[in-house]
């Protein structure tokens, strides 16, 4: 995903959606790796 700012990335994570999105996730897989980078233009 690519966000417009870093407020709009933060704002992300806790968002109902999201959250509700992951706890479907979370009971559909046995596990999951979640990691966030940085997009570095060249």
């Amino acid at each position: 995903m690519r966000f417009i700012d870093e407020a709009h990335f933060h704002a992300h994570h806790p968002h109902p959606a999201h959250v509700a999105v992951v706890a479907e996730l979370d009971r559909l897989c046995e596990s999951s790796i979640d990691f966030d980078l940085p997009e570095t233009l060249p």
